[in-house]
């Protein structure tokens, strides 16, 4: 549960920081959302062989959440301020596929 709401709350923030922040309009944030979708796409596909590789979904569990926790403090400690386009674009991607990898594992 914490892991949700914590997904779901930069889920919810990033567009704003996109837009506020790193000054996007409406058709760069629209392409960036748009990106992240899509690599999500192809990591839905390599869902099956990372779980094999990790061992199982109760392995694929414990690392996507050690990674959330990890990439949740690095973005809570130092802040969209100091980081650069690019770093958190970088940042919200690899977020974006552990959830997806996550979500993934606990309904296999």
């Amino acid at each position: 549960m914490i892991s949700g709401v914590a997904n779901q709350a930069f889920g919810a923030a990033r567009p704003l920081i996109l837009k506020n922040h790193f000054g996007f309009d409406a058709a760069q944030l629209g392409q960036a959302m748009s990106g992240m979708f899509l690599v999500n796409a192809f990591g839905g596909v390599a869902s099956g062989k990372i779980s094999q590789v990790l061992g199982g979904s109760d392995n694929v569990t414990r690392s996507t959440l050690g990674g959330l926790a990890l990439l949740n403090a690095v973005l809570a400690f130092v802040g969209s301020d100091v980081l650069q386009q690019t770093h958190f674009m970088g940042l919200a991607l690899v977020m974006s596929l552990l959830q997806l990898q996550l979500a993934t594992a606990i309904t296999a």
